[in-house]
């Protein structure tokens, strides 16, 4: 087996990996590594693997190159890995190949971080422990609905258009549906630069409230501007009386779509246009053969947003942020925690309990500091 980075003469072969693959993820798009790519200091990498001339399988990252060390993420707001359409032992040994691949790229490219977030579907954190080997890893989960099972065929005979769908609902969704709906609040799918930019707004309105950080306006823009025309992207809007009232990108390839950023003005909420807007989203997604509505992780199993995702019918899946380190890292160890945060914004760099390890001149390699679980 061999690799090599995709360039233009290799194009076509990433592609037709992601054609043939069983589960391909929006992540691994093209257009959602060109969108990454619009923000400063992000190199896409993209590796394919072969049997011979054969390509079978391929793997993806970003090296980011703005703080004192260079790391590779496989990738920011997302997950990557590898693809491939091989199976049992092929596929394991595909898996790896590609992930000491990764090692090598990120070597050659003078990283000392590499760290992996872990596809939900279909290869799961038990996969890439054997595989990647890393030295450190977070445990975490995402929430998702099996469209295929909550939805059924889109020609199935409900009453309405999937409106079946809403007795697997809690009550409180149901209601708020049928609120939006009374409220004359629509849901549509646009490429118009209007609603790019309010979606941006929202997303900057929403973590302002809560006291996050929101995406750079270049990923966004980059999502619009790459995942759109390339049909692996959709920007979803919820309306009332003209006003975009809530937005969200959508992006997949296949099997299984992503919910990006779903943004509501808070100021909307007796209208309840998220509601709608999800709904809707779902809708869409059954009649254009998705099976997984993929609402990504949320912070601990306590929260709100948790409770909500839960609402719609959604499970688990594990996932985990998996890092090895390549190379020194006293450069990180001895910035302070908020020139850090400031260096490495958007990017995981090591566990917290990890980095104060270090910091405090203590080995980092105990067992406690290893494996840690979030969303407990």
């Amino acid at each position: 087996m061999r690799w090599s980075l995709v360039d233009d003469r290799n194009e076509a072969d990433y592609r037709l990996c992601l054609q043939r693959a069983d589960t391909p993820l929006g992540q691994h798009a093209p257009g959602y590594l060109a969108a990454l790519a619009e923000c400063p200091q992000e190199e896409p990498l993209r590796i394919v693997a072969y049997e011979g001339d054969e390509p079978v399988g391929a793997a993806v990252g970003m090296l980011y190159s703005g703080g004192p060390v260079r790391m590779v993420e496989s990738l920011p707001y997302g997950y990557g890995g590898a693809i491939s359409s091989l199976q049992g032992d092929a596929r394991r040994q595909c898996l790896a190949f590609l992930c000491e691949a990764l090692v090598q790229v990120a070597r050659s490219a003078d990283a000392r971080l590499l760290s992996i977030q872990t596809p939900p579907f279909p290869d799961g954190p038990d996969a890439y422990r054997e595989a990647f080997r890393p030295d450190f890893e977070l445990r975490s989960f995402v929430q998702y609905v099996d469209l295929s099972r909550d939805f059924g065929p889109p020609n199935e005979a409900l009453t309405g258009k999937h409106s079946g769908y809403r007795g697997h609902l809690r009550r409180n969704h149901r209601r708020n549906i049928a609120r939006a709906e009374a409220s004359g609040v629509t849901v549509d799918a646009t490429q118009a630069d209007a609603c790019l930019q309010r979606y941006c707004e929202l997303q900057e309105q929403r973590m302002a409230e809560v006291g996050g950080r929101p995406r750079p306006r270049e990923f966004l823009e980059g999502i619009h501007r790459h995942m759109l025309p390339e049909g692996t992207g959709w920007l979803f809007c919820a309306r009332k009386d003209g006003a975009t009232l809530s937005a969200t990108a959508l992006i997949g390839v296949r099997d299984v779509l992503d919910v990006l950023l779903l943004c509501m003005d808070s100021s909307a909420e007796p209208w309840q246009p998220n509601a709608l807007l999800c709904y809707r989203a779902m809708e869409w997604a059954v009649e254009r053969g998705f099976k997984v509505l993929n609402f990504q992780s949320s912070l601990k199993r306590s929260d709100s947003l948790y409770q909500w995702k839960s609402g719609w019918g959604a499970a688990e899946a594990p996932v985990s942020i998996m890092t090895r380190i390549i190379g020194d890292i006293q450069p990180i160890v001895q910035l302070p925690p908020a020139e850090m945060r400031e260096a490495y914004t958007y990017h995981y760099v090591l566990p917290y309990p990890a980095l104060e390890a270090a910091r405090a001149g203590r080995p980092i390699d105990s067992p406690d500091l290893r494996v840690l679980e979030k969303g407990a």
